[in-house]
């Protein structure tokens, strides 16, 4: 199915990876977009598309199906990332919910929903697949995320409805959140620690991998009821991941330290995350 022609609705079209989103489906796709953001203000990059803008509540399930009602696809990048947790949770899981049933009502064609490779907790490595269990965290991200998937599969297995679930790594790019303008700025203060002798996998995907993703999802046949993990045409490591940022500052910032140094300074530290960034 080729979304040529197509009316998509884009949910959290004003975010990180929803906004490029929306420039791919309009400029490469020839598609329709109806972009849901949920203040006139953060949508000012939307603006100089010809779309269909609309701002309304993902937790209010009547402006959801107005919001869905005419769509052929909808692509589910929101999620509560603001507000207080009640606030955060009932965004992503609510909200979730509540697209669901909208999709449903229409009678999509496809809904793919945006997860997050966090809901396998600290399972790591080369082995990690698909099929691995999802680890509650205590993160309210990662566990609201478990909860708005485990929303997503149920309406495909008892509601059939025609959803795909992905899953990004770590997602780096222009206007990037926590994994680009979240590092530099750590680096720019000079509190990112990386241990010495040890850089580790990084599984960085770049952005636009991540919207050709969603539209592939979108499109191919045999999508339909399956979950991918998305990342990059390869690993690379934590430090080489740090050298290109640092390249582009022009200023070497990351500190390498012992291991066991990092965990007795973060241990005696009442405030760790703010001395010393992360740790990897």
């Amino acid at each position: 199915m080729s979304l040529r022609g197509k009316t998509v609705l884009v949910t959290g079209a004003s975010g990180f990876i929803g906004g490029r989103l929306v420039e791919k489906l309009i400029l490469e796709h020839g598609v329709r977009v109806r972009a849901l953001v949920r203040n006139y203000l953060k949508a000012v990059n939307l603006g100089r598309f010809d779309l269909d803008l609309v701002c309304a509540d993902i937790t209010d399930p009547d402006a959801m199906l107005e919001a869905v009602e005419g769509c052929d696809v909808v692509i589910h990048c929101a999620y509560g990332s603001s507000g207080t947790p009640e606030e955060q949770r009932d965004a992503t899981v609510l909200g979730t919910r509540n697209i669901c049933k909208a999709a449903l009502s229409a009678g999509v064609s496809r809904l793919v929903h945006l997860s997050t490779l966090s809901v396998y907790g600290d399972q790591t490595g080369a082995s990690l697949d698909e099929s691995g269990e999802r680890q509650r965290t205590g993160d309210l991200y990662t566990d609201t995320k478990i909860d708005a998937e485990a929303i997503v599969v149920k309406a495909q297995l008892e509601d059939g409805l025609p959803a795909v679930v992905l899953q990004p790594t770590v997602v780096y790019g222009p206007f990037g959140g926590w994994w680009t303008q979240g590092q530099i700025g750590l680096l720019k203060g000079g509190q990112l620690v990386l241990p010495s002798g040890v850089d580790g996998v990084c599984n960085a995907v770049y952005v636009d991998d991540v919207a050709d993703a969603c539209i592939v999802a979108a499109e191919h046949p045999g999508a339909i009821g399956e979950t991918f993990l998305v990342s990059g045409p390869g690993p690379v490591s934590w430090g080489a991941y740090y050298d290109a940022f640092e390249s582009m500052l022009g200023a070497g910032s990351v500190v390498r330290m012992p291991p066991e140094e990092i965990r007795r300074l973060r241990s005696e530290s009442k405030e760790p995350r703010t001395l010393f960034g992360w740790a990897f």
